[in-house]
């Protein structure tokens, strides 16, 4: 059976969760669904089929879904609300060694960087990026080791921007003003040569809700803006990095673009690959395919238009999540 339970962060002060589960035989393909969910979630393990987290109203829905899909399965699953101090369940969520062996992995990509290629060394840091978010979203009593770990690979992240970026926007600061589109009509749009996912998305952004007309050019060296000709994605540019905000959401919140919830959820996506934080489910299979097209297309006009049909794509599909399957 599965009884109701109350978010954390109702007036029922339960301070854990209790996910007590029993899964049919024979059904590897949902024991294995079972296991990873239990894992993205950080569930800390009892004895076997007796799980426990924190109660944080954020990990209700996660868990309910779960629990629906163990009785779609023809298996059992309960969920209990757990008052005090569980007896001890803190000591089960300690991330120490998932961080000992991460700041491993950085200190080993630090040493290779010098002889990697721009490709494998970005990627190198891009999946440690992915592995220090995941690991700090399930962190939920987090110590000083998690700021070591950030620490560690904020110094690889310089070193690799230093070599294989070094023309990465700097952040300005100030307020976003907000632009009339019809006033940004017919222009061209430039911005650094070999686009990544940024700079794409942000092509994508202009071509399809903010300048139908736009014509793009892919240069080498950043140029000052004219009335003509307007920048993105680099230092100097009309349009790049202000504050926490990339220049895909920049231009959101210049034009007005942010109440279309599949642009904002674009948004979030082109942040977590652009600079990290908060982990996006659909993002690592956007950044494969993003770097394959790179890989392949030489040409950054050619590669622009592929990876615009993943980004209409991506639209859709989060456009239509609103309407359910």
């Amino acid at each position: 059976m599965y009884n109701n339970m109350t978010p954390a962060s109702s007036k029922s002060g339960a301070d854990w969760l209790l996910l007590i589960l029993t899964l049919p035989g024979r059904q590897p393909a949902l024991r294995m669904r079972v296991w990873r969910g239990l894992q993205s979630l950080g569930a800390g393990v009892l004895r076997d089929g007796v799980y426990v987290l924190p109660a944080r109203a954020e990990l209700d829905q996660p868990l309910r879904a779960l629990c629906g899909e163990i009785l779609a399965g023809r298996g059992e699953a309960r969920l209990l609300a757990v008052q005090g101090n569980g007896a001890g369940f803190q000591s089960l969520f300690d991330r120490s060694k998932v961080y000992g062996a991460l700041l491993r992995k950085v200190a080993a990509a630090a040493r290779n960087l010098p002889r990697a290629r721009a490709t494998s060394g970005m990627a190198a840091v891009a999946r440690l990026r992915r592995e220090l978010e995941a690991t700090a979203a399930i962190d939920y009593f987090p110590t000083a080791e998690l700021e070591r770990a950030r620490r560690a690979f904020d110094a690889l992240q310089a070193q690799a921007t230093a070599r294989f970026a070094a023309d990465e926007p700097h952040a300005r600061q100030g307020r976003i003003p907000r632009l009339v589109r019809a006033d940004y009509q017919g222009r061209i749009w430039q911005t650094r040569a070999r686009p990544w996912v940024d700079r794409l998305a942000s092509a994508w952004l202009i071509l399809r809700f903010i300048d139908p007309g736009a014509r793009f050019r892919w240069i080498s060296q950043p140029r000052a803006n004219t009335r003509a000709v307007l920048g993105f994605d680099y230092d100097g540019a009309t349009f790049t990095h202000i504050g926490d905000k990339v220049t895909f959401e920049v231009l959101v919140e210049s034009f007005g673009l942010g109440r279309d919830q599949a642009i904002h959820r674009m948004g979030q996506l082109v942040h977590y690959l652009d600079t990290g934080g908060q982990p996006v489910a659909e993002a690592l299979g956007v950044e494969a395919m993003l770097r394959g097209m790179r890989e392949r297309i030489r040409d950054d006009q050619q590669l622009f238009l592929a990876a615009a049909q993943i980004f209409d794509d991506l639209h859709s599909a989060f456009g239509s999540d609103r309407a359910g399957p």
